[in-house]
Parts: structure tokens; sequence; C-alpha cells
């Protein structure tokens, strides 16, 4: 039997490192759409090897993905995903990047006991 523990607690931005962007996947009409798979996000990023966040944005203007108006999955477990078959004409071109914790005493201090000790 597997068990899943889900741990929520909330880190400070300034807690945040953020990683360089990526974007390797680009869009056109053949393409099927977007993407930026986790493993190619992981394997391109130069500092953070725990990541704790993700972020993803449009290519040419840096604008949040859920705020460029059409439909984007984002998420630590996948990376960035959009399918042109969801979106009219196309996906626009998105680029995610990588946060990890700020590894200092003021950001370690702020975790949760049963977090992962933090040196």
């Amino acid at each position: 039997m597997l068990t899943s523990i889900i741990c929520i607690f909330t880190i400070a931005s300034n807690c945040i490192v953020w990683d360089t962007w990526v974007n390797e996947g680009h869009v056109s009409l053949t393409s099927g759409g977007d993407s930026e798979p986790i493993a190619t996000i992981q394997r391109l990023s130069e500092m953070c090897t725990n990541p704790i966040m993700i972020e993803c944005a449009r290519a040419s203007d840096g604008l949040p993905y859920d705020q460029a108006g059409q439909k984007v999955r984002c998420d630590l477990w996948n990376g960035l995903s959009c399918f042109n078959a969801d979106n009219t004409p196309s996906c626009f071109d998105y680029k995610a990047r990588l946060g990890c914790l700020k590894y200092t005493p003021e950001c370690c201090k702020r975790l949760p006991s049963s977090f992962k000790k933090c040196t």
C-alpha cells in the first residue's frame, strides 16, 4: 500500500532562489503545442537540484502563464504543457524555471520542524 503525505506551508518569496529560464520547446502549427517537460527543466537548471516551486511565463514578454488567456498546465510533477488543440489558433511560446529554498538561517527557521533539516 502506498501512502502520500502532503505538507503545506508558506515560504516567503525572499526565501526562494530562482534558476535560469528554460525554453526548449517551440511552437509551430505542426508541433502540437509547447512543452517544457520537468525532466528537461531539471536537466538544464544551473543550480536548483531540489525544486520546491516552478514558474511558467510567456516567452515573448514574461507574462505569467495563467494570465495569458490560454489553457496551459504548469506544475512540478510534469513541467509546462500547452496543446494547440485547446488554444486558438495555437499556443504561445512559453518558458519555465525552478525555484529552490534559500538555505539561510532566516529562511530555515520558518520551516516546520517536521521538514528536512535545513543546514
